[in-house]
């Protein structure tokens, strides 16, 4: 009695009456036992009960049950929110926040997510030594945004580090989205962006791919052509800011800054003990650019990565955190507690630095959907996108 309604409650342990229970609403106190009386039907009227029940349910259109696998990875295409916003498609009431699901919440709630916004420090850091783990967030953070933004809204930048043996090297290229990516290696953009294509390309770009050729261009100011496809993103974000200050809402898509693994970007390595321009110039964009509709989302293997290549407080231009296993001080570092050393596989952390203090949320991470997944879950973005 006591273990089934609390310390010093013997209300059920003295009941007499047969088919009798207690329900007890007061945390365990004795005095807000109520008891009642179970029904018992005969199997007829219960039959006829339950299949009114069970009309009952289709007829109000409830959710499935969901079923909690401890060692089944995350799938996003299960995601029961992206299917409610694919449903919609473009006729979607949209505001400014877009949803970035990151996996399967362990608590009983709805899946584990990061908003991006229109206001500083709007951005996604990845840290975790974890490849699958981090490519997995990183492939759900684009088609997340994809299912819920038309392509004139939304463009990605992607720099690739992964290497050529990787088996996630150029998973980007490979989606088929109908929204814009342009995928850039290190030397990429490093170099200059010119602002017509070579000769001899086509100017029009395969499905899923745009030439880089084809990023915005700043209508006013529009940088030299020795300018690197970051320094054109800059110049963007410099012009949108100039309509912020004269009182206009900027107008353009949004655009998504994916850097996909900082640790092998070498232009970011300190020079002379000092932030590399490369480091300098990324850090601007991540703390100009999400007021103005650019958004930055990154993964790094480490803390240690971060601290190395930029200047301190770097974090704070990053409100939302996703961990992966880390050893025990980056977890203090990050978190200010040992959690992120000691998860399981399968298993990392959500800290968004505008919840309140010590709030940190334990997720299934997403992985990278499978190929035939994936086909189909870029198919049901194109359809949902008439395109």
């Amino acid at each position: 009695a006591r273990a089934g309604v609390g310390g010093g409650n013997w209300g059920a342990g003295v009941w007499s009456e047969g088919g009798g229970a207690i329900v007890n609403d007061g945390r365990g106190a004795g005095h807000q036992n109520r008891g009642g009386q179970v029904a018992r039907l005969p199997a007829a009227e219960r039959r006829a009960a339950l299949a009114g029940v069970r009309t009952l349910a289709h007829g109000r259109g409830d959710p499935p049950a969901v079923t909690f696998a401890a060692r089944a990875p995350a799938r996003l295409e299960a995601n029961p929110e992206l299917q409610a916003a694919l449903t919609q498609g473009r006729a979607a009431v949209l505001d400014d926040g877009v949803q970035i699901w990151l996996g399967e919440p362990i608590a009983i709630k709805a899946p584990t997510a990061a908003r991006l916004d229109r206001y500083e420090a709007s951005n996604l850091l990845i840290i975790g030594g974890d490849e699958d783990q981090a490519f997995g967030l990183l492939t759900a953070a684009v088609l997340s945004v994809a299912a819920q933004r038309d392509p004139a809204q939304a463009q990605f930048l992607v720099g690739d580090f992964s290497r050529p043996t990787s088996r996630y090297f150029g998973l980007f290229g490979r989606l088929n989205l109908p929204h814009r990516i342009l995928l850039l290696n290190a030397r990429q953009l490093r170099g200059p962006d010119p602002a017509a294509p070579a000769a001899g390309a086509s100017s029009s770009p395969a499905p899923g791919r745009t030439s880089r050729f084809d990023f915005p261009t700043p209508a006013v100011n529009a940088p030299p052509s020795s300018a690197t496809p970051l320094d054109r993103l800059e110049a963007l974000i410099t012009e949108r800011w100039a309509q912020m200050d004269a009182g206009v809402v900027p107008d353009g898509p949004a655009i998504y800054l994916v850097l996909a693994g900082l640790h092998a970007w070498r232009d970011l390595r300190p020079v002379d003990f000092k932030p590399s321009p490369a480091a300098e110039q990324a850090l601007r964009i991540a703390a100009r650019g999400p007021e103005v509709g650019v958004h930055v989302i990154a993964w790094a293997d480490s803390y240690t990565t971060l601290e190395q290549s930029f200047k301190r407080g770097s974090l704070a231009h990053f409100d939302h955190r996703a961990i992966l296993r880390v050893s025990e001080p980056e977890s203090n570092n990050l978190l200010g507690s040992p959690l992120a050393a000691r998860l399981p596989d399968g298993r990392a952390l959500y800290r968004f630095e505008g919840a309140a203090q010590g709030v940190i949320e334990k997720f299934k991470p997403y992985v990278v959907p499978e190929a035939t997944a994936l086909t189909a879950l870029v198919a049901q973005i194109r359809d949902a996108m008439r395109v």
